[in-house]
């Protein structure tokens, strides 16, 4: 009995790991998650029930027959999100590139079908270049049976589509009937064909991005305009929502020109710094419900900590904080922390350095340390703008967290030597 136990958990080991470690490093490089890692991410902690495991294709043309994997480039099964029950399949790209094949299809047709049955939400992580060529007709036939529950469980359970790499063919016509659509900018691509095969056919060059990537438009208005009105305009009519990034007074000019316009009634509107407390005092009840910020501090931060400091700041200023007043007041916190750390012999350079960098407070934004780099370790935040009730303030305008990331670095999840190869920091 022992024997088929260990037998079961090598074989489980071997499943786990796809296409290969040299394979899954490669999607790493590419900064980018495997099936298993996104899937860890998406659902509840220790939720995830896969199904399928071991299924291998049944090609036996172009030599396949000896390139089986367990799993077959799909990883599928049910977990909980929020505590709610939603079914899942995950295109494994370190697979055959997340190509589709026969038996790929079944898996993924079973668990749409357990969600049609079960009345729950099913989650498409795609990452796939389409059919398999090796089996030809028969991996398109299986994207005609995935058509067909897109088809009918339309109307029927939400279905939720993820672009988390190049998709082409099959693999963009499937998420294209689904209900919601979320990409990665400049990783995830949808097109009928890839950029080489353009060029091949029609002799024209266009990038991956161009043909269909996650950004629909970029805008660049000009710098201190007062009239944003031939940056709305530009907006294409298809676009399902727009993202701002300003700065300074252009963030008020714009936020009445999107009012005045009606913008408001044909995008979904989504910001960054724009919508920080700062500019609140200049902003209205017609951003509450706005989603904004990945930063590491808003004022509705729901810790003692940061409670004591905005009570404090809105007591002494009659304002709420913004991220400036915070990172000033944690630069002095920090200080301090370190120069207790060595009874303030501040006289002695590299034991105040060494206690700078080996610190850890507890600020307003939450955890703060160094990394090796000496660069910050923190909490990064997804906000929206509520109308809140302050004991000091009344009622004000506040951004609350409704996601937190946690102990995230400046390198998110790339190793550090392979973010330091790329972009200014590259050789």
């Amino acid at each position: 009995m022992r024997d088929i136990v260990t037998e079961l958990e090598e074989r489980r080991r071997i499943a786990r790991l796809g296409g290969g470690e040299k394979r899954i490093e490669a999607q790493h490089a590419r900064g980018k998650l495997t099936a298993r890692e996104r899937i860890e991410l998406l659902l509840d902690p220790d939720s995830f029930e896969e199904i399928d495991m071991f299924v291998e294709h049944d090609c036996q043309e172009f030599g396949m027959e000896d390139k089986k994997i367990p799993g077959d480039g799909v990883v599928t099964g049910w977990g909980t999100v929020n505590g709610r029950v939603v079914y899942v399949f995950a295109k494994d790209f370190t697979v055959f590139g997340g190509s589709l094949s026969e038996t790929n299809a079944a898996k993924i047709c079973k668990v749409m079908d357990m969600a049609v049955r079960n009345g729950a939400p099913v989650i498409g992580l795609n990452d796939s270049g389409g059919a398999r060529i090796q089996e030809g007709v028969v991996s398109l036939g299986g994207y005609s049976d995935i058509f067909l529950r897109n088809t009918l469980a339309s109307g029927v359970v939400p279905q939720i589509s993820l672009i988390m790499g190049p998709c082409a063919g099959g693999a963009v016509y499937s998420p294209a009937m689904t209900d919601f659509i979320f990409m990665v900018k400049d990783s995830s691509y949808m097109f009928v064909t890839g950029p080489e095969v353009v060029k091949t056919v029609t002799h024209e060059e266009v990038t991956a991005e161009e043909l269909g990537g996650a950004v629909n438009k970029v805008i660049w208005a000009p710098l201190a305009t007062t009239d944003y009105g031939a940056s709305l305009a530009a907006i294409p009519a298809d676009s399902d929502a727009v993202v701002v990034a300003l700065a300074g007074v252009a963030r008020i000019r714009f936020f009445e020109a999107w009012y005045n316009f009606g913008y408001d009634k044909k995008f979904k509107l989504h910001g960054g710094y724009w919508l920080h407390e700062d500019a609140i005092p200049q902003i209205d009840d017609r951003a509450v419900g706005l989603i904004s910020n990945s930063v590491h501090y808003v004022a509705g931060i729901d810790t003692p900590e940061n409670k004591a400091f905005v009570d404090e700041y809105a007591r002494k200023y009659k304002k709420v904080p913004s991220w400036f007043a915070e990172s000033a007041y944690t630069s002095g916190l920090w200080t301090k922390a370190a120069i207790d750390s060595i009874n303030g012999n501040v006289e002695d350079r590299a034991a105040f350095l060494k206690a700078m960098r080996t610190v850890q407070v507890k600020a307003p934004r939450g955890p703060l340390k160094l990394d090796a780099y000496d660069n910050p370790i923190q909490n990064v935040y997804i906000t929206r703008l509520q109308k809140v009730k302050h004991p000091i303030l009344g009622d004000v305008l506040m951004n609350i967290p409704v996601k937190t990331y946690t102990n995230v670095s400046q390198f998110w999840t790339d190793k550090p030597e392979d973010f330091l190869k790329r972009g200014p920091y590259k050789p």
